[in-house]
């Protein structure tokens, strides 16, 4: 099988090595999100293929979700060289900060098929007080 480069870049391009190692490879790391609001509060759904439960940690502090993995691609094997990694496996942090009417105390979290989803349910609304005064004398 023959190796195709769609698009040849000189070996020593300064241009190409910052794009590719300090910008590229940190936006690969980066797992995509989906935010959804129902009248019950929000999901967060981030796309970590290649991971599993172990792999992740949540962490909720004051009103910031951090969601972060320290998993790092795996090496190539002995005898293989790898000519292009594209496959996002490093480690990430996202942080998000949480609306005042979420109820951290009932937030939780389920993976499925390399997508973890984390629901947010809003507080309950105080009710108003309604409350007949009786009037004296």
């Amino acid at each position: 099988m023959a190796l195709l480069r769609l698009h040849p870049v000189p070996a020593k391009n300064p241009v190409y090595d910052f794009w590719n190692s300090a910008f590229h490879n940190t936006l690969l790391t980066q797992p995509m999100v989906n935010i959804l609001e129902s009248d019950d509060g929000f999901r967060i759904d981030l796309a970590a293929p290649g991971l599993s439960k172990p792999d992740i940690e949540l962490r909720i502090e004051k009103d910031l979700l951090t969601v972060s993995s320290a998993k790092k691609a795996a090496p190539a094997a002995d005898g293989i060289r790898v000519h292009r990694r594209e496959f996002a496996c490093g480690p990430f942090e996202r942080v998000f900060r949480l609306p005042e009417n979420i109820d951290t105390e009932k937030v939780s979290a389920t993976f499925t098929n390399g997508v973890l989803h984390i629901q947010l349910q809003r507080k309950a609304e105080p009710q108003p007080v309604v409350k007949t005064i009786l009037i004296e004398g």
